[in-house]
């Protein structure tokens, strides 16, 4: 089965692979028990996957599992080609039999309508909308997410001091393979 260079979502069509021109971000890794991760997982969208595919939390010695957190703002900038964008994301490493340790992107939550539907589409990853506000990439990254319609308001507060974290001087590349188990 060949790859496709190319597919149409909500009548645009986006070529293969897709590139994020620039974007701000800033992230948290920590470690929680690993049965607050089983439960979160096995209550999420994507429980009868995981479940299917053998799918269990990284299980480090303590019972804890990693878990990252990430706020992404996608600029808007040309060759951005799904657009500007906030999202966040919550991460747990799981062990997939026959792959190894892979992140599990348990949720995403975007605040635009059309990078909604390609990251659905495309990718198949949990996203959903919700109205947010904030910055990304400074040394205090500030997100308000919430309901569409709120602002922002009556919903999750996300800050990140940065300060404290390791800094990596300079420009980055980032690239990923996604695992997509069905």
């Amino acid at each position: 089965m060949s790859t496709p260079t190319s597919q149409v979502v909500a009548g645009r069509t986006v070529e293969f692979p897709v590139p994020v021109v620039a974007a701000s971000i800033s992230g948290a890794a920590f470690l929680s028990r690993a049965a607050v991760a089983r439960r979160l997982i096995a209550e999420g969208r994507q429980s009868a996957v995981l479940d299917r595919a053998g799918a269990e939390p990284v299980a480090l010695p303590g019972g804890r599992t990693p878990v990252t957190l990430i706020h992404v703002r996608y600029h808007d900038v040309p060759g951005n080609v799904l657009g500007a964008y906030h999202e966040v994301g919550l991460a747990f490493q799981v062990r997939l039999p026959g792959v190894g340790v892979v992140q599990h992107i348990h949720e995403l939550p975007v605040d635009q309508d059309f990078t909604l539907a390609a990251g659905n589409e495309l990718w198949g990853f949990p996203k959903w909308k919700g109205d947010m506000v904030g910055t990304a990439g400074g040394a205090l990254d500030d997100a308000r997410l919430g309901p569409v319609g709120s602002g922002g308001a009556g919903g999750v507060d996300l800050r990140l001091d940065t300060r404290r974290g390791l800094p990596l001087p300079g420009r980055h590349s980032l690239g990923m393979d996604c695992v997509q188990v069905r």
